[in-house]
């Protein structure tokens, strides 16, 4: 009752400042007013809520409200130090299989791991593709060589010639041959070649 006294005395110290009703011609007293009301306010408020919270639990404990062992779930508990050591070894026993089952249940979720496949992927090689749909494609063929050929050609900057070789050899990527247009020995990338015509 003293606390709430005090509590509602510093409220009305705080409430008489901010409205002035205690402020002479000074401002120091309006000020003085303002700060005695925060100070008792800010110092009480955790006390009364303190006595609040005690008294509470108090009613709670004489009630018998209070929450007992068997309203908590088992897997809450602590589980109690072992004594001697035939409770040790339970409680040891106990985290093994604990232990288990967990993993077990790990095993569970990620089920069986895949088996590798009875045979690799079967690829065809270019010996294997059908020639008769690759014969005049140069790209296809490696270590070739020829007497003369006809190609439409694509140079880095995009301009499209019509090229003439003689003696070409098909080597990784490119074509060697003397270029008849440009009168000496030239290299073009098969990726760059269209419609070979070799003679």
């Amino acid at each position: 009752m003293f606390q709430a006294a005090i509590f509602v005395g510093g409220l009305m110290l705080l409430w008489v400042g901010l409205l002035g009703l205690a402020a002479k011609p000074g401002v120091e007293s309006f000020a003085v007013a303002i700060s005695a009301g925060i100070s008792v306010f800010i110092g009480l408020v955790p006390a009364i809520l303190v006595a609040r919270w005690m008294g509470y639990r108090e009613i709670q404990l004489r009630s018998g409200e209070t929450t007992s062992d068997h309203d908590v779930p088992e897997s809450f508990k602590p589980t109690p130090i072992a004594v001697d050591l035939r409770d040790l070894n339970a409680d040891l026993m106990m985290w093994r299989e604990r232990a288990f089952k967990a993993e077990a249940a790990l095993a569970k979720t990620q089920g069986p791991s895949p088996s590798p496949p009875s045979s690799p992927p079967h690829l065809p090689r270019w010996s294997e593709v059908d020639r008769a749909d690759i014969a005049d494609d140069p790209r296809w063929f490696e270590g070739e060589t020829g007497n003369m050929a006809t190609f439409v050609y694509s140079d880095a900057d995009g301009v499209v010639t019509d090229r003439r070789i003689r003696n070409w050899r098909s080597r990784y990527a490119y074509i060697e041959g003397f270029c008849l247009d440009r009168r000496e020995k030239r290299t073009f990338r098969k990726d760059r070649i269209e419609d070979w015509q070799a003679e």
